[in-house]
């Protein structure tokens, strides 16, 4: 504990002392931001008693960089590091979480484990690492960067250059895809947005993007490959009333050997009161679910990745969110996601208070409960597969 309290001391000390003459520069010549967070999230799981409890520790940095030379305005670059300490039980007896704390997913290594015992990993990483150049029509973009084409909130079948698992909880940034993007806004309606990703391997993707405005809804279509497939999705976003409506669809190539093709589709419904709350459900229907409940249970522990085109291990799957502002500095809110095929329920209750000027206590759970038995036999009912919960304390600079 003493150890870990002064890696926090040190660790903001220091973003304070290398903000201070970074802000004063940025101020005089508009060149250099830098910004982040120093957080530490105490964690603790079980099955399906507390007899196998076990702890999970992780304290995270993450530091941001921004930098736009004064003699050439359009050019900027962009990196961001991803620095994650992670020790306590959890660790030892969930070997994946170790492995993807030492995988970087893209064409370039950029993840060194300084520290790979036993009880504790130390991962530093770069997940966002890019060079910016455009003017009023175009933008062209070389890097680690973030693709975000979907237009869903839970889900995003559009999203297939850097899909995420809605489960992780401790990755709000979400991945990062080593890619070039060439960004065009001079075809009036249209904008171009031409997308090549390569990460050492077969599986590169590369796709186009069409995006449009039509009666007050934000349309887009987008076709190209993924891995060594074709590919096709298509989106919409706007309001229904007074609702937000929101959606997107993906359908992939058969797979050789095989003659159907692959469809994911989503879509969300949103709504936000005066008074702050908000409310949002979602639908997911997933054409080739893979992996059943031994997949969700390794998602929800944050471990595996997702595919655009098998976001979760069910067929169909909703999710209700919704948040309420109890003051100007607390918040409580819940997610709770339904897997019919898999008679599933996990609930995800949240508390966030932001307890003084850029610091933010956030209390978060979560349950996998499921219908039935191993056996086959309905009558035992509703039974919990897993249970666990967290508490983050953030700082940000």
């Amino acid at each position: 504990m003493i150890a870990r309290t002064r890696c926090l001391a040190m660790a903001g000390l220091a973003a304070q002392v290398a903000l201070a003459p970074a802000s004063a520069g940025a101020a005089e010549e508009g060149s250099l931001r830098l910004g982040g967070y120093v957080e530490s999230i105490q964690g603790a799981a079980f099955a399906d008693d507390l007899d196998s409890l076990s702890a999970a520790n992780l304290f995270q940095n993450r530091l941001r960089m921004h930098w736009s030379p004064s003699a050439v305005p359009d050019l900027s670059a962009n990196l961001e590091m991803r620095n994650r300490l992670l020790y306590g039980e959890a660790l030892r007896n969930q070997p994946g979480l170790r492995t993807s704390l030492g995988k970087d997913p893209g064409w370039i290594d950029l993840n060194h484990l300084v520290l790979d015992e036993a009880g504790a990993v130390l991962s530093l990483s770069v997940d966002r690492a890019w060079a910016q150049w455009g003017g009023q029509d175009w933008k062209l973009v070389l890097g680690r960067q973030r693709v975000n084409w979907g237009m869903a909130l839970a889900w995003n079948p559009n999203d297939f250059f850097n899909a995420y698992n809605v489960l992780d909880m401790d990755y709000e940034e979400r991945p990062g895809s080593d890619a070039v993007r060439l960004q065009v806004y001079s075809f009036d309606p249209l904008q171009l947005d031409l997308v090549a990703k390569a990460d050492g391997s077969a599986n590169e993707v590369g796709a186009l993007r069409l995006g449009w405005n039509l009666l007050r809804y934000d349309f887009q279509a987008i076709g190209g490959w993924y891995h060594d497939r074709g590919v096709a999705g298509a989106g919409w976003a706007g309001n229904l009333w007074q609702a937000g409506f929101k959606g997107e669809a993906s359908w992939i190539a058969p797979a050789q050997g095989r003659t159907d093709g692959e469809l994911a589709a989503t879509t969300t419904f949103d709504y936000a009161l005066r008074d702050g709350s908000f409310v949002s459900g979602s639908a997911l229907f997933n054409g080739e679910p893979t992996g059943g409940l031994d997949r969700l249970l390794g998602a929800s522990n944050g471990v595996e990745g997702a595919s655009p085109i098998d976001l979760f291990p069910s067929r169909w799957t909703f999710l209700v969110q919704g948040s309420f502002p109890v003051s100007p500095i607390l918040s409580c809110g819940a997610t709770i996601l339904f897997a019919p095929d898999l008679e599933t329920v996990i609930p995800m209750p949240v508390l966030d208070w932001n307890f003084a000027e850029d610091w933010e206590l956030e209390l978060r759970g979560q349950s996998v409960l499921t219908y039935g038995d191993p056996d086959g036999r309905p009558e035992s009912g509703w039974r919990s597969l897993a249970h666990a919960g967290s508490m983050r304390i953030r700082r940000s600079f």
